[in-house]
């Protein structure tokens, strides 16, 4: 299993920020999304969902990208509610989902056996 933070934690993703700044690397949108993937697809969930957090309280603005990762983290762990809620605010914040979004949804409703939903969502 390849993913980005097999073995961190959070404050050691921070610690990564704080070097990223001190050589000039912007800790953007990006970066942001892809420490919280990485922390999803390594376990962490609790970490992600405060990654996601952080990303809100620095200002910056979730993406179709963002909003994709919480949604297949969420959805692969079963929280179809906070999945939903996640795609119905992201199409509140005019942030266009993509086929990414939609294959999260989908595979995390059918894998629950919520079939009826997944007609809801299309």
């Amino acid at each position: 299993r390849s993913t980005l933070f097999p073995y961190t934690t959070l404050f050691r993703s921070l610690g990564l920020q704080s070097q990223m700044v001190v050589r000039g690397i912007p800790f953007d949108v990006v970066v942001f999304t892809i420490m919280m993937d990485g922390l999803f697809k390594s376990g962490r969930p609790d970490e992600a969902e405060m990654m996601f957090k952080s990303l809100l309280a620095s200002g910056l603005v979730p993406n179709c990208f963002t909003y994709s990762a919480l949604i297949d983290g969420r959805c692969k762990l079963g929280d179809l509610d906070n999945a939903k809620s996640t795609f119905q605010e992201m199409e509140g914040k005019n942030v266009s989902p993509n086929v990414i979004t939609y294959t999260a949804l989908i595979n995390g409703f059918l894998k629950f056996g919520k079939h009826e939903a997944v007609l809801e969502i299309l």
